[in-house]
């Protein structure tokens, strides 16, 4: 994060808001994979396909989700026309009409030990979903700015808009919250390097006023009412044998 963040400190917030550190206390596995899956994103910039997949490969060997970045590596860098935005949403609205098909299809192909388990109730909340709808609002309506700044910012709107497309059309898939967090720590990079390129420094404040509150609202609800991924109060190895 340090090495592609405009500004770390708020990367930093995100990252623990956004879940991204008390996710790593239980998904120890995945989330080494998610972070050389992360670590990988300067491959895609620099478009060295090889040692992005051997990159990714090396992280599959923690978790099988890595390999969801492969074709990743060619559609965060595309840049595509609005229009292309709007029918692959319409895509995923009409895969909500055949859900209980698909559901059973990826369950029985990928899945299969966790049927009839409680692991398939791992849904995507409403939280999420606002969270990331409004984060991607907020990536259109700064978008010409956005992209102006950095052309590699499209990996960022990109990534932006996958999540939001996975929260709010594929949140009855089974075990997609596992997906989606290999998204949601691209945010930790999206909403500082979308906040710098508003020229209005008023606009920017408000902005980064709001977004703190937010997010300081969310990680109260999440972790202290909700103890979401149960690390709180936490404890060490050595407690629980004692």
């Amino acid at each position: 994060i340090k090495n592609n963040s405009s500004n770390f400190v708020f990367s930093l917030f995100l990252y623990i808001t956004l879940g991204c550190y008390f996710s790593s206390f239980n998904g120890i596995r995945q989330n080494i994979s998610m972070a050389i899956s992360f670590y990988s994103i300067k491959y895609i910039k620099s478009g060295n396909f090889l040692k992005y997949f051997l990159l990714i490969a090396f992280a599959s060997t923690f978790h099988k989700t890595a390999w969801i970045m492969i074709p990743l590596y060619f559609l965060l860098r595309l840049k595509l026309k609005f229009s292309y935005y709007i029918i692959i949403s319409f895509v995923l609205i009409g895969a909500l009409a055949i859900s209980p098909i698909l559901t059973n299809f990826l369950l029985n192909a990928f899945y299969s030990k966790y049927i009839g388990t409680s692991f398939i109730r791992y849904y995507i909340g409403v939280i999420p979903i606002l969270t990331s709808s409004l984060f991607l609002i907020l990536g259109i309506l700064f978008y010409k700015n956005f992209l102006s700044q950095d052309k590699n910012n499209i990996i960022l709107f990109n990534s932006a808009f996958y999540l939001f497309c996975i929260n709010v059309f594929c949140f009855w898939v089974p075990l997609i919250p596992r997906i989606a967090e290999y998204f949601t720590i691209f945010i930790t990079l999206f909403i500082p390097e979308l906040f710098s390129s508003i020229k209005n420094n008023k606009s920017k404040n408000f902005l980064i006023l709001l977004t703190v509150c937010l997010m300081s609202l969310v990680y109260l609800y999440n972790y202290m009412l909700k103890n979401g991924h149960g690390v709180l109060p936490y404890q060490t190895i050595f407690k629980l044998y004692n």
